[in-house]
């Protein structure tokens, strides 16, 4: 035994795994779109696809022979290694492979079938927000789970496995015969599992037998440190060899400055001051670091608005402070109105995310306004990033985006929507959303209220963050009583201090995802649907693993449906799909690779193999020039828009460093991304 967020769309995921383990497909493209295959031994192809390669996972105790009448040669290969297999041969009825790591074709070795795993997914699962829930428990057997979940007093029994696994672990005594638990998520005490680290967590199998849990069949690869076999190890000793005994929290104030909002800019300033009053009186005044961020709208549009963005103050501790508040007393509510009622939100956070959040380990983001973001259709927005663009965004910082709403009469008729896109890109936890709207009659009345909630908000936030013995909030009541903004505050800054506390302790302690070969987990924390009160927190979330050339064939094949999409908008006159086929060939593709009588768009060859068949609901696959003719102007161009939101995802992957890896060596293996299912077009 060893241990080494999606949309927000629930019903994305469930038909992700309810129906993800049909389809068959591996990662990589047999040479880049555009490049010609380098001559010498290639890898296999999947049946029935014309690009992607055959694919294997190691087991423990695979040996690899030169040739399989050989004796083995060399050492056992390490455990859940990823191999391309080249060939396959029967030798008298043992079936062998013969395999690489990577697509040159160098160092071939063959190795025994039943010592491998085959892999015919992309879809690999993520480790879901840590802060609230239970440390995810690996079970050997189905079986387990559903005596479980069987059963009265899931929590208490889910606790004690957990206690007698970390036992066992600990004391490298050997589990007795028929324990349950085979691996396990690091504990609160240790940390979570940085969200850099990569590891795999691929799907074997699945069961939905249960109403409302996914029980799914897994592996857990670390690739490149999985050790020899599946052994008891202890936690490393935390080192921090950056010195810190302390997490150092960070805290964006990201502040809209129109002119309705004069009230609340006074409050949050003296928020802000008496918060880091307190942190003065402290044991660590150099533990909470704050920045200010101020945005409006386009200058553009409306000129006296004067900026879009303002970065008012870079992340400041408090014994650092007199050039922080300096700045922050000029900050003021606009004096003339801005070209919408909504507002340039997102702008502000794209802004907040540019700050160096690196050094603090992720933070938070508090965005404080009493009007939605401006949408994609308002040209004068500053970019054309979604609130789940956003959100995927900030999860790979590990920044956490918390929202408070005034909602105002003035802004009665855009309340629903400002929710739920605010809701779309929240930091969520035990099923709380990072969103608090606080009911507003008059400035005189919503200020001391918007004031204290804040203020609740932060002090908790600060205290689980620098708390060595802090735990999160407890499960709800059987009868959850409706609570207050101030109640919601406390809450939730408990859970974002828990959060980045826990970022941290799995930081410095290195700690790793689990390492297992097949076990069986659920999709959803179980003690969490014990009792009346059932709350569905989900232990992981769904991913496609892309390589470099897939991301940049996929983004190329959107800006070509873009393009087509608006020559059909300016009265281009042709046929939809001749328009995104053309679009194609002029950024460099084979007009050979696609069916020029689609009866819908995926069956045009445009998007490539390795996103047919995927398990989620796709409005580009399935459109068909009948949906397209169906549509008013208006819905085309929100077509287009969500199209150059993904677009805008793809870039950010691209460039985002920390969570690329690579397979096999330095000179073929090949550099891959766990992209989002809600990237996906």
């Amino acid at each position: 035994m060893t241990f080494p967020q999606a949309p927000r769309a629930s019903a994305v995921l469930a038909f992700g795994l309810a129906f993800g383990l049909a389809f068959a497909f591996t990662l990589t493209l047999a040479a880049p779109d555009g490049a010609a295959a380098p001559e010498g031994p290639r890898p296999l192809i999947m049946p029935g696809k014309k690009t992607l390669f055959q694919k294997v996972i190691t087991l423990p105790r695979a040996l690899p022979r030169k040739d399989p009448k050989d004796s083995p040669d060399g050492e056992p290969i390490k455990p859940f290694t990823v191999l391309y297999v080249y060939d396959r041969r029967d030798d008298n009825g043992r079936l062998w492979l013969q395999c690489s790591e990577g697509t040159t074709g160098k160092d071939l070795f063959w190795v025994r079938d039943d010592r491998v795993a085959e892999w015919k997914q992309s879809m690999v699962l993520l480790f879901s927000e840590k802060a609230g829930r239970a440390p995810l428990l690996f079970f050997n057997e189905k079986s387990d789970i559903l005596g479980i979940a069987g059963k009265p007093g899931i929590r208490a029994a889910l606790e004690e496995l957990a206690k007698l696994f970390a036992r066992y672990r600990d004391s490298k005594e050997a589990a007795p015969p028929g324990f349950p638990v085979s691996a396990m998520e690091p504990m609160d005490s240790e940390g979570a599992v940085p969200r850099d680290q990569f590891y795999i967590m691929p799907i074997f199998s699945y069961d939905d037998s249960l109403e409302v849990v996914k029980l799914l069949e897994v592996a857990s690869i670390n690739p490149g440190s999985a050790p020899d076999e599946v052994v008891n190890e202890l936690p490393p000793e935390p080192k921090d060899a950056q010195g810190k005994k302390e997490p150092k929290a960070a805290v964006c104030f990201v502040i809209d400055t129109t002119q309705s909002m004069g009230p609340y800019i006074n409050a949050a300033r003296r928020v802000i001051k008496s918060f880091y009053d307190k942190v003065m009186q402290g044991p660590n005044p150099d533990g909470t670091f704050l920045a200010f961020v101020a945005f409006r709208s386009s200058p553009q549009a409306a000129p006296l608005t004067e900026y879009n963005t303002k970065l008012i103050a870079d992340f400041t501790s408090a014994s650092d402070r007199g050039a922080f508040d300096e700045a922050l007393s000029r900050v003021q509510e606009a004096e003339h109105s801005t070209h919408s009622f909504n507002e340039d939100s997102i702008a502000g956070i794209n802004r907040a995310l540019k700050l160096d959040w690196e050094k603090y380990g992720g933070g938070v983001i508090m965005l404080i306004s009493d009007a939605g973001p401006l949408p994609r259709s308002d040209k004068r927005a500053d970019s054309r990033d979604d609130p789940l663009g956003v959100r995927a965004k900030a999860e790979k910082m590990g920044v956490r985006i918390v929202t408070i709403h005034l909602k105002t009469p003035e802004g009665s008729g855009n309340h629903r929507y400002a929710q739920g896109a605010y809701e779309s890109m929240a930091f969520e936890a035990q099923g709380n959303v990072g969103y608090i709207d606080i009911p507003v009659k008059t400035a005189e009345d919503g200020t001391p209220v918007f004031a204290e909630t804040t203020d609740d908000l932060m002090t908790a936030f600060a205290d689980a963050t620098h708390n060595p013995g802090s735990a999160p909030p407890p499960a709800p009541e059987p009868e959850a009583k409706e609570e207050s903004p101030q109640d919601r505050a406390r809450k939730l800054g408990s859970l974002l201090g828990y959060s980045v506390r826990l970022d941290y302790l799995g930081t410095q302690n290195k700690v790793t995802a689990p390492t297992t070969v097949r076990s069986w987990i659920p999709d959803k924390d179980l003690g969490f649907l014990d009792g009346e009160n059932p709350r569905h927190v989900r232990t992981v979330q769904v991913a496609v693993l892309l390589s470099k050339s897939q991301l940049s064939s996929l983004s190329q094949a959107v800006r070509s449906i873009i393009a087509g999409a608006e020559e059909m908008l300016s009265g281009g006159g042709r046929d939809f799909y001749d328009a995104v086929l053309s679009a194609a060939v002029k950024v460099g593709r084979d007009p050979g690779e696609f069916s020029r009588d689609p009866s819908r768009l995926g069956d045009s060859g445009l998007m490539g193999e390795y996103l047919e068949g995927l398990p989620y609901v796709s409005r580009v696959m399935s459109l068909t020039q009948e949906t397209w003719d169906s549509w008013t102007p208006n819905q085309q161009r929100e077509f287009i828009l969500e199209l150059e939101s993904k677009v805008a995802q793809y870039e950010f992957f691209d460039s985002d460093v920390k969570n690329w890896a690579q397979f096999g060596d330095e000179s073929d293996g090949d550099w891959l991304y766990r992209v989002p299912l809600s990237a996906l077009p």
